[in-house]
């Protein structure tokens, strides 16, 4: 794939929800090196609106071309900071902490426009995860699903769990984000899981993914989803209040290389594009078929397995952009 295609929207397989709406993405963007004040009053100034301060380090920025946007210090205790001893250290938090940048969910194709806000926002001092030491900044991609079925969501969440260590492989994570706890990747037991019990019950594949996995910090968040299908489920389960239920895919891999000219949002959606190509029928029958070739065989060599899913992607006509 060239890089004009990389910047080229790719469309979904199933572009529209079952009511006929066309899915939409909502889009976190974590950056650094600027006050959320200042990135608030720019955005305002490249995409309109208004900006109200809504508490301390935490802004809205409304009427903009992408709809409302909020832009905040990226940490739960800037809700607490109602004492001069608290927002003293949420000023101090701002060498460290990333402000993070959420857009409301938004067509695909306007990806390329919050490219060109990025690139300039970049322009002015914004950083991203390679502008210092354990920076670990990312972008998250909540990208709407198409139906509330264990066919979709099972097919989808099996695919991205068989091609996490190509995924990985090809993007270079940064170091940073590896050493930090908030993507880790799948467990094997959960891949081993989806691929002997692909096409259960909704229920059974909620059930899979909160034992083997019952965390927000991985690659693939899953917890919104099943929180907004099954709440009690993922609360008898789960004791962690940040889990916001919603009917989202919550994908958490991609950093933010705000830095790197040839980097793009909407790059990182078109890499998500084809793990859903690939949670087609024929391709994940194949990729689980490949997998369990590749655990009946005892080999633990992680390369192996990105090769073998190189090979399976390429034999029906799919590849992850590099």
């Amino acid at each position: 794939m060239t890089k004009a295609d990389m910047t080229r929207v790719q469309s979904l397989p199933v572009p529209e929800t079952v009511d006929g709406s066309p899915r939409r993405v909502g889009v976190e963007i974590e950056l650094g090196n600027l006050a959320a004040a200042e990135v608030a009053r720019k955005i305002c100034t490249i995409c309109g609106g208004s900006v109200s301060e809504d508490g301390p380090h935490d802004y809205a920025v409304r009427g903009t071309v992408f709809g409302d946007l909020e832009v905040y210090l990226d940490t739960r205790f800037r809700k607490d900071a109602e004492t001069w001893l608290h927002k003293a250290g949420l000023d101090l938090a701002q060498l460290v902490v990333p402000v993070e940048v959420v857009t409301p969910p938004i067509p695909p194709e306007m990806l390329p426009r919050l490219d060109e806000t990025i690139a300039m926002l970049a322009d002015q001092g914004a950083t991203g995860t390679s502008g210092g030491i354990l920076l670990g900044f990312g972008v998250h991609l909540n990208i709407e699903i198409a139906e509330h079925t264990s066919e979709h969501l099972g097919g989808v969440l099996t695919s991205f769990a068989l091609l996490e260590a190509a995924l990985r492989e090809v993007m270079q994570i940064d170091a940073s984000r590896r050493l930090l706890p908030f993507t880790s990747p799948y467990p094997q037991t959960l891949v081993d899981r989806l691929v002997a019990e692909r096409g259960c019950s909704l229920d059974a594949l909620t059930e899979i993914y909160l034992e083997e996995n019952p965390t927000r910090n991985t690659s693939l968040d899953m917890l919104p989803i099943f929180a907004y299908l099954d709440p009690d489920a993922v609360t008898n389960r789960i004791d962690d209040t940040a889990v916001s239920a919603r009917p989202t895919f919550h994908y958490r891999l991609p950093d933010c290389r705000l830095d790197d000219a040839g980097w793009s949002v909407t790059a990182e959606w078109n890499r998500w594009t084809v793990i859903e190509r690939a949670a087609d029928e024929a391709v994940l029958a194949d990729l689980c078929g490949a997998w369990l070739e590749y655990r009946a065989a005892g080999r633990a060599v992680r390369a192996d397995w990105v090769e073998t899913c190189h090979t399976v992607l390429a034999a029906h006509g799919l590849e992850i952009p590099v």
